[in-house]
Parts: structure tokens; sequence; C-alpha cells
């Protein structure tokens, strides 16, 4: 069993497909790994700054101007909509690696 495994692998390792769609598939793993501690850490942090802002708010030491944070939130947003068009674009060209990558991100976001 062990030796028609190894050739079977032997049969793809010099295919440069299966080389990429693997180094893809790594990346993306990696990739969705590093995003989900990202992630957490940014829920963190975000969690202290408005634990922080709502204790200034409530004893009277800051006054927010609400309209000019969501002006600057809804700017921000439509940044990161154009960003993600682009990166659509620019993944379509390389199909079968990026839905190797994509797969890889999902389980590697997964993992716990």
């Amino acid at each position: 069993m062990a030796a028609g495994l190894a050739a079977w692998v032997a049969d793809y390792a010099d295919s440069p497909v299966f080389a990429q769609l693997g180094g893809s598939y790594i990346g993306g793993f990696f990739i969705g790994w590093a995003f989900r501690r990202f992630l957490k850490m940014a829920a963190l942090v975000a969690g202290g700054i408005f634990a922080a802002i709502a204790g200034l708010k409530g004893t009277g030491w800051v006054e927010l101007d609400w309209s000019a944070i969501e002006t600057q939130i809804m700017h921000s947003m439509a940044a990161l909509q154009r960003g993600a068009e682009g990166l659509k674009q620019f993944l379509s060209g390389y199909l079968p690696s990026a839905g190797a990558a994509g797969a890889g991100t999902f389980f590697g976001f997964r993992k716990k």
C-alpha cells in the first residue's frame, strides 16, 4: 500500500500544477490561521477601546461628534469595497490557485 501511494505521489510530484495548487493551499491555510488570530486580538483591542471611550464619555471628559464618526466609517467601508472588487478581479486571473488558496484559508481559519 505504501509503495502504491509513493508511486502516485511520484507521478504528480513533477507536475507544476500540482505543486502550484499545493503551495496555494498551504499558503491559504496559514493566511486563514493568521487572520483568525488577528481577528481575536482586534476584537479584544476594539472592545477595550470602546469600553474606555464609554467610560470617558460617561464621566463627561470626552464629547463625540457622531456625524463625523459615521462619515469616516462610510468612507472606510467604501474603500474596503473597492479593494475587495480589485482583489476579486486579480484572483479571477489565477482561479485554480485562488480556489486552492481559498480552501486553505477556510480550513486554516477553522483550525483551533
